[in-house]
């Protein structure tokens, strides 16, 4: 099984949970891992490797020049550095001989078996990505977007990319074209965009309930409380969606708790709970002390 994270250093203690959470509810299976990042070198990944090492698994770290992602990807969100646009990169700076990947977000962990989405028939598309219904369009845009630019949406946040096909039908200079476009409607590069021009419709969709729930707190309005209950038990993954466990106002909700049990005997766990507390800390002092 090949799984994939687009990373930058700073994110790394936050993935080793969620490896681990993929590990351990995936004990026999040997996982490879495919670290993208234009920042990580290979001594940053010693503590990760031993964890993956241990349950027979092992990672390859695909080093992307920062300087060639400048080169197109323009107008990157102040909250993402460039360093994290990695993304494009997935299909062609894969080895020969890897067929399939399935790339997540880091801020997420995994509850239950992937063996079941991993083998699942693209059926001739280029991907298989969760379909949006976390998202409440009445207080979230992003839909509306791609629906302006003409095309089906696509989330890059947990999704089996059809390898194989990808690269038989497109050029990184393809790639590179779809980015075009996107800038000349979005204002910005958009990878989420820009799959969607280039796949053209060509996606497979799955229950983002059930490969990537997430509450973000004007989305509970959707669903009643009996149907996020539902939700939480069947939930394959679960993202943490601008709510992270290290750093939420939400503190420790019942989705948090799953993140916190993975992450507690970690070599990062005493880290993680000083930012967390931190994080409250100056949370307190600007929002909730007068």
């Amino acid at each position: 099984m090949n799984i994939g994270f687009n990373l930058t250093r700073q994110y790394l203690k936050y993935t080793y949970v969620l490896v681990k959470s993929i590990l351990e509810s995936n004990p026999d299976e040997e996982i490879c891992f495919y670290i993208y990042s234009a920042n990580i070198e290979v001594p940053d990944l010693d503590l990760m490797c031993e964890l993956v090492e241990s349950h027979n698994g092992r990672i390859e770290l695909l080093s992307i020049d920062k300087s060639l992602i400048e080169m197109f990807f323009e107008n990157p969100h102040p909250g993402y550095p460039i360093e994290t646009h990695t993304t494009y990169f997935y299909a062609h700076a894969l080895p020969e001989g890897v067929d399939r990947i399935l790339c997540m977000d880091a801020d997420m962990i995994v509850k239950k078996p992937l063996r079941e989405l991993y083998d699942m028939d693209f059926e001739d598309n280029y991907a298989i990505c969760p379909d949006g219904s976390c998202m409440n369009e009445a207080v979230n845009s992003w839909p509306g977007v791609f629906r302006n630019f003409g095309v089906t949406s696509f989330s890059t946040c947990f999704t089996l990319y059809n390898i194989k096909k990808i690269k038989e039908d497109f050029t990184f200079n393809d790639i590179i074209e779809a980015n075009r476009k996107v800038i000349q409607f979005f204002g910005s590069s958009n990878e989420e965009l820009g799959y969607a021009y280039m796949f053209n419709g060509k996606e497979r969709y799955i229950p983002e309930t059930k490969y990537g729930f997430y509450i973000y707190p004007d989305n509970e309005k959707k669903y009643t409380p009996e149907e996020l209950l539902a939700f939480e038990k069947d939930a394959v993954a679960i993202h943490y969606w601008r709510s992270h466990p290290w750093a939420s106002q939400i503190g420790m909700s019942p989705l948090h708790s799953y993140w916190w049990e993975c992450a507690k005997d970690t070599p990062y766990y005493e880290e993680l709970k000083a930012e967390f507390w931190q994080f409250w800390k100056d949370f307190r002092s600007k929002y909730l002390i007068p």
